[in-house]
């Protein structure tokens, strides 16, 4: 039987449309799971103390948790903090000067065997000994690196602490232990009107000092009455030498409403942040906060203010309050007929 044109224009439309809908539509499996890259490594940060001449030692764990082998050069890269002041490190791009005094001091054993590269099997683990030689020309300096394990070609993003196929535990080495930190509190601040909480506060502390510091602290909240409120405590975290890092505080990781709220803060003002997780609000507060830069100070205290009132109640307070002043202006206008 002869189709016609017609006919013949609707069959080739229905195989066109068969052979789309098998394209975007029919799953594809993947397996990539067994041959994915993957790795850990532990500790994530080592914080290593020491009076030259020394030689220290410390242990890194790596595990190849994938399906293949991992072939794995080892590079010791010096790292800064990053311009944005949210903790995060960037590697120095060229050459630091005060890295270079001590970077062939710096070795990776297997065993009894010093290696520039390791071989990892499908889910194997190993232990590596960190080995340095500290003599006194390292002086009294803060020396910040990654020991960066990463594949063949992988390539080092300039200005960042991620490598593409690969993986590195962050090493802090002081020679400097005695130094006193300094610092200050280069912002402490809150939005003046809240209609309503949770409040979020920015604090950001500035390491004025060669050393770095892990400050401690809190923030004590009080209403207009003088009254105790809540405390925030904020989180002991590094600032390295010449540093500043906006603080954060101690969450339940099991306390998914604080974590989206502070995350949603976080992102509308562009950098980390406190929170005061108390929602309704009325009147004038004060917080206060006190930082300790170490255990033996100094310690630095500020203090801002803010007001809170739900919006709800504005209208009517603004009417009452027009109330009694027109009484009060009626009564003193009789008073004084009188």
């Amino acid at each position: 039987m002869k189709l016609s044109p017609r006919h013949r224009a609707l069959k080739l439309l229905f195989s066109l449309f068969i052979i789309l809908y098998s394209l975007f539509f029919i799953p594809i499996g993947v397996n990539a799971d067994s041959n994915s890259f993957s790795l850990s490594i532990s500790p994530s940060i080592t914080e290593i103390v020491a009076t030259p001449p020394a030689s220290v030692e410390s242990r890194i764990s790596i595990e190849n948790k994938s399906g293949k082998e991992e072939d794995l050069n080892i590079s010791f890269m010096p790292f800064k903090m990053s311009k944005a002041s949210n903790g995060n490190i960037e590697y120095i791009n060229g050459q630091d000067s005060n890295f270079e005094q001590i970077r062939s001091k710096i070795s990776i054993y297997d065993g009894n065997n010093a290696i520039t590269s390791v071989k990892l099997n499908p889910y194997e683990e190993k232990d590596l000994k960190l080995k340095i030689n500290i003599d006194d020309s390292a002086g009294k300096n803060d020396y910040y690196f990654s020991v960066v394990f990463a594949a063949s070609d992988n390539t080092l993003k300039p200005n960042s602490s991620q490598t593409s196929g690969g993986i590195a535990t962050n090493i802090i080495l002081t020679t400097n232990e005695a130094e006193k930190p300094s610092g200050h509190i280069a912002d402490f601040s809150t939005p003046f009107f809240e209609n309503r909480g949770p409040v979020p506060f920015t604090l950001l502390l500035v390491n004025d000092g060669d050393h770095y510091m892990i400050p401690r602290g809190r923030i004590s909240l009080k209403d207009m009455f003088g009254r105790d409120l809540e405390r925030i405590d904020i989180k002991p975290e590094y600032i390295l030498g010449h540093g500043q890092r906006y603080l954060t505080q101690y969450i339940d990781e099991k306390n998914n409403s604080t974590i989206k709220t502070i995350n949603q803060y976080k992102n509308n003002s562009g950098h980390p942040i406190l929170i005061w997780p108390q929602t309704f609000l009325f009147g004038i507060y004060n917080a206060t906060a006190v930082i300790k830069l170490s255990d033996s100070g100094p310690t630095f205290t500020t203090t801002t203010s803010f007001i809170s009132m739900p919006i709800y109640l504005i209208l009517p307070i603004t009417i009452f309050s027009a109330i009694l002043l027109g009484i009060y202006i009626k009564v003193k206008q009789k008073s004084e007929k009188k």
